[in-house]
């Protein structure tokens, strides 16, 4: 989220009755001075209205260093906030907090919402802004109606009533609108929002930050192509924008424009000073376009400079795992854990983790890993898949069972590759049935899939107990009627169909289809002495 321009009640008189006898020069010289600093705020925070933050933050600070007001410290802590450094944030708006206008209290509603507390507890510092505000301020509204975003969305129905009484009270406020727009957006009217933005762009089709709104719209729908044709309009309109070249980035990324991407991702760099932050997200994109090599060298070059970057260290885990250079993953994901807080480490460092942990044949720590990842992120399907692929690997089948029964029941489709390990690990404890359903939503899946009917036809044949009945007979039809292109390949299975194929003819008195069964498997073993012993049954 950005921000809008607003002056403390104090700077808004350079100084009262009895410092007008002082000097002409004195009285220049202060005006200037102010001047020069309100220009400096003014540009600090059109950077965060921008989506500059990392600009925005820098010029803050130097700001800061000269001008150690309250207003000042409050942008700061909205940098910060749109960072993710919500301990900086929280430490500029717990010194705002003590700021006797609307500003203070404001930051005071920011320090209770950092510490987690619900907007009832903080309500009265909100409703104490706008009677500081004397109710006729818009921009204090405003500024109450960010409140929604710490920096993602939380709760916007609640803050969009004061963004729409801030344009009630400047209704041609184009960055109102927009900000509006994001909130109703947020709030799931899609509708409403669309219209803030489009509202905006009637005014001003030139508008950068409604072009890349209504390009991010697009993006989210995947119509990738209207959605880069926006963003390269903001772009033509000021290339100023970093924000617009990464998500520009992004977008060429998805349509295989990997070129274009790499040029979108540089620019966004530049335009950030080359900050830590964005050489991670240009290196994170390399390692997207398994350009593993490339990304090593970038970080090496980086590391020049910032050894302590915890991010890089993961980001060389990560690429040296994928060119299964296990021992160099190895120390790079040490070397991560050494130097990441622990309150940064997310879902993919514990997953990778235990991947690089498997791929040493560290099998302990590679189950430990996994099993914080799927602590973490409880709705992220793949890391339960690959948990699951992990502990029935490791013969861990009722823990695999448990485990990939979660990911089944998640909202994501499951693949045929759950469903095959579910069966699988309900095979290995006999649980035939389960097996078998487990399966059968293989075979819906993957139906050209021979081994998924084998696997059918397994479960049936354990099913049937001591005596053959022919509940697997469709099964391994099936199995040799996929598997037959392949016979080198899939030899000692089709051996075993054939075989059960011709018992069950045996059974039903059809000697001709029985004698043809047993025959294919001489086909494929000719010295098959089960196939030879039955066959002289039948002469």
């Amino acid at each position: 989220m950005v921000y809008a321009l607003q002056f403390s009640p104090e700077e808004k008189s350079l100084y009262n009755s009895k410092h007008m006898k002082k000097s002409l020069f004195i009285a220049l010289f202060l005006t200037l001075g102010t001047f020069v600093k309100a220009q400096t705020l003014d540009h600090a925070i059109n950077q965060l209205r921008n989506e500059n933050f990392l600009s925005a933050k820098k010029e803050l600070l130097k700001l800061l260093a000269v001008d150690n007001s309250g207003i000042n410290k409050y942008y700061l802590a909205n940098a910060y906030l749109q960072l993710g450094d919500k301990d900086s944030a929280l430490f500029y708006y717990t010194q705002c907090s003590e700021m006797t206008d609307a500003y203070g209290s404001i930051s005071k509603a920011r320090v209770e919402q950092l510490k987690g507390s619900e907007i009832a507890q903080f309500q009265p510092h909100i409703d104490a802004a706008i009677d500081a505000a004397k109710k006729k301020n818009a921009e204090i509204y405003f500024q109450v109606g960010l409140l929604a975003f710490k920096p993602e969305a939380y709760r916007p129905a609640m803050y969009i009533q004061y963004v729409e009484k801030a344009l009630e009270l400047e209704p041609a406020n184009k960055y109102y609108k927009l900000i509006l727009g994001d909130l109703y957006r947020a709030n799931k009217q899609g509708g409403d929002a669309v219209n803030k933005y489009e509202e905006v762009l009637a005014q001003d089709p030139n508008n950068v930050l409604a072009n890349i709104r209504v390009g991010r719209i697009y993006y989210a729908a995947s119509n990738y192509p209207l959605a880069i044709s926006y963003l390269e309009k903001a772009n033509s309109i000021d290339p100023s924008y970093s924000i617009a070249h990464k998500e520009l980035g992004e977008l060429y990324y998805l349509t295989n424009k990997y070129d274009k991407a790499r040029e979108e991702f540089k620019t966004y760099i530049s335009l950030n000073d080359n900050d830590a932050k964005t050489k991670a997200a240009y290196s994170g994109f390399l390692y997207q376009l398994k350009e593993y090599d490339k990304a090593i060298e970038e970080v090496g070059e980086f590391l020049k400079t910032d050894s302590n970057n915890y991010i890089y260290y993961k980001i060389l885990a990560f690429c040296h795992l994928e060119l299964k250079n296990v021992e160099a993953a190895q120390y790079n994901m040490t070397k991560f854990w050494e130097k990441v807080p622990k309150d940064k480490a997310i879902a993919i460092d514990y997953t990778y983790a235990g991947k690089i942990a498997n791929a040493n044949s560290d099998t302990a720590n590679a189950v430990k890993y996994m099993r914080q990842a799927t602590q973490l992120d409880t709705n992220n399907a793949d890391v339960y898949s690959e948990f699951g692929i992990l502990l029935f690997n490791t013969k861990r089948y009722q823990e695999a069972v448990s485990v990939l029964n979660k990911r089944v029941a998640m909202y994501t489709a499951p693949t045929n590759i759950d469903y095959y390990y579910l069966g699988r690990a309900h095979y290995a404890q006999s649980q035939w049935a389960l097996a078998d359903s487990a399966f059968s939503n293989l075979v819906r899946i993957q139906p050209e899939w021979a081994d998924g009917h084998l696997w059918r036809a397994k479960c049936n044949y354990q099913l049937e107990g001591d005596k053959i009945k022919g509940l697997a007979f469709d099964y391994y039809q099936k199995y040799i009627e996929l598997a037959s292109s392949n016979i080198e390949r899939n030899k000692s299975n089709l051996i075993i169909a054939y075989y059960y194929m011709g018992i069950v003819y045996m059974t039903r008195s059809d000697k001709e289809n029985a004698k043809a069964s047993f025959s294919k498997i001489l086909e494929i073993d000719p010295e098959n002495k089960d196939a030879k012993t039955e066959l002289s049954k039948l002469k």
